[in-house]
């Protein structure tokens, strides 16, 4: 299964098919490469589509000689299989509320100005694209780029993670997270808990908790309860942490719209710092069929 679907405004589908960049020469022209990354994104043939208009209009809509027709009807060839994968008729209220919001992987193409997308984001910590200047929007960037950053001594406070702080789940899976008899890396435990969900905790959520699932070796009840006192400080709005037995020797972290894996895991000793791990960062909008991401999602966010 894709591990992404989306929602679209049909006003957003005309404005970006009427809009094609185009290529100029002596200029970085990055306008085309995320115009046809977003292209390429939405012809995936796994992706859940729902639309904001129901099928009659739809159907109506293929007929027309225009950009829109010729998208719609390669669409419904690309995803329409035992109408699984189109749906049609939701306003986007109706798409999202309070109830199935949080562990949603879905991204929301909407026909509507920059400030609410915004304000919708920060009620939810989904991510809303708005079809005014959606080029220049940095969530269309990072959503489409990989990145492998080193993590050592100079950047281990985790706060390069700040732009991917839209979300309102996090599942941190490190078999060996803090080892019960070992002071000293409890310790580091505690204070790289509280850097890393800074980093990524997002500082407003309106309509929603946010919710955290660890999957890791047992933990001794003092600790645990030490570093759910911390994130709890951290923001205003509810955060709920709930620890599983660790089901594979992983070392990911997954939002709802990255998985990140690192090298020696998430807390690091000093010595791990300065010999340096890398964190490998890939957008779910790059990913179909991940055993290991779907099981994690399914395991905490679903309990399946």
């Amino acid at each position: 299964m894709a591990l992404i679907d989306i929602y679209c405004e049909i006003g957003f589908i005309k404005k970006f098919y009427d809009f094609v960049p185009q290529i100029e020469v002596g200029t970085d022209n990055k306008d085309v490469e995320y115009w046809i990354k977003l292209d390429n994104f939405f012809a995936q043939t796994e992706l859940a589509i729902t639309f904001d208009i129901d099928k009659e209009q739809f159907t109506a809509t293929l007929d027309e000689e225009t950009n829109l027709g010729i998208t719609l009807t390669e669409w419904l060839q690309l995803h329409y299989d035992d109408k699984k994968h189109l749906g049609f008729g939701k306003n986007v209220d109706g798409s999202i509320n309070t109830k199935n919001a949080v562990g949603c992987q879905r991204l929301f193409f909407l026909d509507k100005p920059q400030t609410f997308c915004s304000q919708l984001t920060d009620n939810y910590g989904l991510l809303f694209i708005s079809s005014e200047n959606f080029l220049e929007n940095k969530n269309i960037h990072i959503l489409f780029s990989k990145d492998s950053p080193e993590i050592n001594a100079k950047n281990a406070n985790w706060r390069f993670l700040k732009k991917y702080h839209t979300c309102n789940f996090i599942i941190l899976a490190d078999k060996f997270l803090c080892p019960s008899d070992n002071p000293y890396k409890q310790n580091i435990f505690i204070d790289t808990m509280r850097k890393l969900f800074d980093s990524l905790l997002p500082e407003k959520l309106e309509h929603c908790p946010f919710n955290i699932h660890i999957f890791t070796e047992p933990i001794i009840p003092n600790y645990r309860e030490k570093m759910k006192d911390e994130i709890d400080q951290l923001r205003e709005y509810d955060v709920i942490i709930t620890f599983h037995p660790s089901i594979h020797h992983d070392r990911h972290l997954i939002t709802n719209y990255f998985d990140m894996k690192s090298g020696y895991g998430f807390v690091l000793t000093n010595k791990e710092k300065e010999s340096g791990t890398i964190l490998d960062i890939c957008p779910l909008t790059d990913i179909n069929n991940n055993y290991i991401v779907e099981t994690y999602i399914k395991k905490s966010v679903f309990n399946q």
